[in-house]
C-alpha cells in the first residue's frame, strides 16, 4: 500500500478511506493515515517582495523591484499622486519594458488627489523596473510595488474597489471574495498626524511618510468570505484614498501546477508521492525547498 499524506488549508485528521488514483499512467492506492496536517500547507497566493518610493515635481518615476524566480507570479503596482491643477491618472505602468493593466482607482472631490492599482501577470523574474508615466508635471507621486506566487493566471482578480472621504477610518469592502484569496490595498491620505495603521487580521507591507502633502501605506489580507473589509487608521481626520483588489489562488489541473507551500516540504514529500489537495488526489513530480513549493498532477477527482 501507498501511504497518502493529507494536504489542506486547515489542521484536520483523516483516517480509514481507501482512495485508487491513476497518475502518470500508474495505478496508485492505500489507506489515509492518521496524521494532522498542520505542518505543511498549501499557502498560495503568497506574498513576495514590495518596494516604494515618494518622489516631489516629476512626470515619471522609476521603481526598482525584484521578483522572485517561483512560478505563477502577480506584480500589483499603486499609484498615489498629488497635482493641483488639471491632476490624472498616469497615462501607463510599465515592468521590465511589458505594459500593466488598469484596475480600480479613486479622485478626491477636489481632484486634486488620486490613487490608482495597476497588475501584470507573470512578470519578468530577478530585478527591474516599474516605470509610471504621467502626461504632464504632478507635485507629489508615491509608487509600490507588491510581487505574490501562488496566483492564478487568467481570471487573476475576482473584486476590486476604492473609496475616498475625510474621517481617521480610510476603509473599502470587497464583497464578492472567496476563501483562499488574498486581497491587497494601498491607502493614501493627506498627513494626517502620526503614521496610517492597517486595521486588525491585515499586515502592513509598504510605507511612505516623507513628502509634504501626503502618506501612503500598503497591505494585505486574507479574504475572509464573501465579503472582506480593508482598512487603516489614522491620527487626526484628514482626506484620504483607499483602493483594494482580491486575488484568485492557482488551481491544481490536469496539467502539472507548481504551488507555494510552508515549511520544508522536502521533509514530507518525495517526487512520486500522492497527496490530497482538498478533494483532488495529486500525484507529486517535484519537491523544492528554496522557495518551498511542490509540482503536481491532477491524478483522481474525490
Amino acid at each position: 500500500d501507498t501511504t497518502f499524506v493529507a494536504v489542506e488549508n486547515t489542521t484536520q485528521t483523516l483516517d480509514g478511506c481507501k482512495y485508487m488514483a491513476v497518475a502518470d499512467q500508474k495505478l496508485w492506492g492505500g489507506y489515509w493515515t492518521d496524521a494532522a496536517d498542520s505542518t505543511i500547507n498549501i499557502d498560495g497566493p503568497n506574498f513576495d517582495a514590495s518596494s516604494s518610493s515618494s518622489t516631489d515635481d516629476v512626470s515619471s518615476v522609476t521603481l526598482a523591484h525584484t521578483c522572485a524566480t517561483n512560478g505563477n507570479r502577480l506584480l500589483v503596482v499603486g499609484v498615489g499622486s498629488v497635482k493641483s491643477a488639471s491632476p490624472a491618472y498616469p497615462t501607463g505602468v510599465t515592468y521590465a519594458g511589458v505594459a500593466l493593466t488598469a484596475l480600480t482607482s479613486s479622485r478626491a472631490a477636489s481632484g486634486a488627489t488620486s490613487v490608482s492599482m495597476w497588475y501584470l501577470v507573470a512578470p519578468a523574474t530577478g530585478t527591474n523596473n516599474i516605470v509610471v508615466t504621467f502626461a504632464d508635471t504632478h507635485t507629489e507621486v508615491i509608487v509600490s510595488g507588491t510581487s505574490f506566487i501562488g496566483v492564478a493566471q487568467t481570471s487573476t482578480i475576482s473584486d476590486q474597489g476604492a473609496a475616498t472621504s475625510t474621517s481617521t477610518s480610510p476603509a473599502v469592502t470587497l464583497s464578492s471574495t472567496a476563501a483562499d484569496e488574498l486581497c491587497i490595498s494601498i491607502e493614501i491620505d493627506h498627513n494626517g498626524t502620526g503614521d496610517p495603521t492597517i486595521g486588525g487580521s491585515q499586515t502592513q507591507r509598504w510605507l511612505q511618510t516623507t513628502l509634504d502633502s501626503i502618506d501612503g501605506a500598503g497591505g494585505t489580507r486574507e479574504a475572509t468570505g464573501t465579503s472582506t473589509a480593508l482598512n487603516w487608521t489614522l491620527g487626526s481626520s484628514t482626506l484620504w484614498l483607499i483602493a483594494a483588489v482580491a486575488v484568485v489562488p492557482v488551481a491544481c489541473s490536469s496539467s502539472l501546477t507548481t504551488i507555494p507551500v510552508s515549511g520544508t516540504p522536502s521533509s514530507k514529500f518525495v517526487a512520486g508521492d500522492v497527496i490530497r489537495v482538498d478533494s483532488e488526489l495529486m500525484l507529486v513530480t517535484a519537491v523544492d525547498d528554496t522557495p518551498g513549493e511542490i509540482t503536481v498532477g491532477r491524478g483522481y477527482r474525490g
